[in-house]
C-alpha cells in the first residue's frame, strides 16, 4: 500500500477515524514512525487494528493513574496499547495533512474535517480523557475531562459546545496532580447527551463497554429513570 493510501486510511473523515482520533487526542501520541493509542478494552483495540492495513501491535499493561481531583488517590487500570507502524514518510504526510505540529508533545489535529462525525469524535474524547462519577451527596452526575495540555482541553471544550445536545462546560482549572481539567456544568442535559454520544454504538462497535455502562448507570441514578434506547443515525 502506498504512503498516500495509508495516510488516507487515517485522515479520511468517517465515523471510525473520528472516533479513533478522539482516542489519540485524549490518550495517544505520534512518534517519528508510528501512531500510538491506548484503550481500556481489548476487543475494541483489536477491532481497530485493521485501520490502514499496516503492521500494528497490541500490548497490555496495568497502569497507575492519579486522580486529577485528589493527588493522594491512585487507580490501577488495564491498558491496551495499539501501535500503528506507518513509517516515517507516511507520518510526515499525515501530520502535514492534519495540521499537526510534530514538535509538540501532545496531538491535536484540525478537527473541522470531522464535523459530520462529531458524535463519534466526542465519544472517543470522553472515553480517552473523560472521567465519570455519581455524586452520592447530591445525587448528580459528574463528568470531567483531564489532560496535561491546556490547549488540547480548550479544543475539546469547543467540540463539546458544538454538539447537538448543547453541552455546558465550566472553566479550565489546574488539577492537583498536575495538568488541567474542566467539568460539565450541572445544568447539562446528561440524559440527552448520553443518548447522543452513544447512539447506534451497538451497531458500529465503536465504544468502550465499561465507560458506556458507567455513564448510563450514573445518569439513570441521577434522573431516577432510564435514559431510553440509544437510537440514532447509522454510523
Amino acid at each position: 500500500m502506498s504512503d498516500d493510501s495509508v495516510v488516507a486510511s487515517f485522515t479520511t473523515p468517517t465515523a471510525r477515524t473520528a472516533y479513533l482520533w478522539g482516542h489519540i487526542i485524549g490518550n495517544g501520541s505520534i512518534t517519528d514512525d508510528a501512531i500510538v493509542v491506548r484503550f481500556s478494552d481489548r476487543n475494541l483495540a483489536s477491532r481497530l487494528q485493521s485501520i490502514g492495513n499496516q503492521p500494528s501491535s497490541l500490548s497490555h499493561e496495568t497502569a497507575a493513574n492519579r486522580s486529577a481531583h485528589d493527588a493522594t488517590i491512585t487507580r490501577f487500570e488495564e491498558t491496551f496499547e495499539l501501535r500503528y507502524s506507518l513509517g516515517a514518510r507516511a507520518i510526515d504526510r499525515l501530520t502535514d495533512q492534519l495540521g499537526i505540529d510534530a514538535r509538540e508533545e501532545y496531538v491535536c489535529p484540525e478537527l473541522e474535517r470531522f464535523e459530520l462525525h462529531r458524535r463519534q469524535l466526542c465519544r472517543g474524547l470522553l472515553e480517552s480523557c473523560g472521567t465519570i462519577c455519581f455524586r452520592e451527596s447530591s445525587a448528580t452526575v459528574g463528568v470531567s475531562f483531564v489532560h496535561d495540555d491546556r490547549g488540547v482541553l480548550q479544543e475539546i471544550r469547543r467540540q463539546l459546545r458544538m454538539s447537538e445536545p448543547t453541552v455546558l462546560t465550566n472553566s479550565i482549572e489546574e488539577s492537583s496532580s498536575g495538568g488541567y481539567w474542566f467539568g460539565l456544568a450541572d445544568a447539562t442535559e446528561f440524559g440527552a447527551c448520553t443518548r447522543w454520544w452513544y447512539a447506534r454504538s451497538d451497531d458500529s462497535g465503536l465504544y468502550e463497554p465499561a465507560r458506556r455502562k458507567k455513564l448510563r448507570r450514573s445518569v439513570e441514578r441521577a434522573l431516577e429513570r432510564s435514559v431510553g434506547e440509544l437510537h440514532g443515525d447509522p454510523e
